[in-house]
């Protein structure tokens, strides 16, 4: 098991909808892939962290690094791990515009709107990434 955590700009700003429609996505295929994770976007920015079995890893980063959506990658963690941050998730999306929990997305209000629907199994390592990643699209 493998856990891939990044932040990647996005040359436009994407929709509600356009998020949404990942979301979906995300909710369709990932558990035929055996991956689980959460999506945060705000400023043009996206964060994710995505674990599952090496293989389906390697193919969704190759998905991903390909997609004109993100440029600018940086990946903070690509490692082994022993267990998930988000077993029961095929992709937790939040975002400033969403709506009400459309398509398993949450809105963006302050980091309580975040930290509050993590799981208990989070690690502190990854949720350190989640604040500052929170932090950084909230600073104006």
């Amino acid at each position: 098991m493998r856990q891939i955590i990044y932040a990647s700009s996005c040359e436009h700003e994407m929709t509600p909808e356009g998020l949404d429609l990942i979301a979906i996505q995300a909710h369709r295929n990932n558990p035929k892939d055996d991956i689980t994770g959460m999506l945060l976007y705000g400023d043009h920015l996206f964060f994710q962290v995505l674990e599952g079995p090496d293989e389906q890893m390697t193919q969704m980063m190759e998905k991903i690094w390909s997609d004109p959506r993100h440029q600018g990658i940086t990946e903070f963690k690509n490692a082994p791990v022993t267990g998930r941050c988000f077993p029961d998730w095929s992709m937790g999306c939040y975002h400033p515009d969403a709506t009400g929990d459309r398509a398993g997305s949450w809105r963006i209000t302050d980091i309580e709107s975040i930290t509050a629907r993590m799981p208990e199994t989070i690690t502190p390592d990854v949720m350190v990434l989640i604040r500052t990643f929170f932090q950084s699209i909230t600073r104006k």
